[in-house]
């Protein structure tokens, strides 16, 4: 009787060794995924930090750029032109001579 008991411990505890040792192996299978998942998602970060940087510094030289422009153009809107007098046709307001452009003339001409 003393042999059945022992094989029946040792049965036991078999099931409970391939149980311990099918739980180690899915915990390691989660582990490999999961650090997989990490090295994609930080691959993925970096890739934004880049792009956050590269649309920064590109958003700073076209607002330098815009900026060297208008200061540069030194534009005087205090002096309007004069509108063109509806009795006098080619002349402004102010009786400065109005060049019309030269309009290209289509080949049915």
């Amino acid at each position: 009787m003393a042999f059945v008991a022992v094989l029946a411990w040792l049965v036991t505890h078999l099931h409970n060794l391939v149980q311990v040792r099918l739980q180690l192996e899915a915990l390691l299978a989660e582990k490999s995924r999961l650090a997989q998942e990490n090295a994609n998602l930080t691959r993925e970060n970096q890739s934004l930090m880049q792009l956050v940087e590269y649309h920064q510094l590109t958003s700073q030289d076209l607002d330098d750029s815009y900026e060297d422009v208008m200061q540069g153009m030194r534009l005087d809107f205090s002096s309007p032109l004069g509108k063109i007098s509806d009795d006098e046709e080619g002349e402004y307001d102010d009786g400065v001579p109005v060049t019309p452009a030269e309009v290209p003339s289509s080949p049915e001409e």
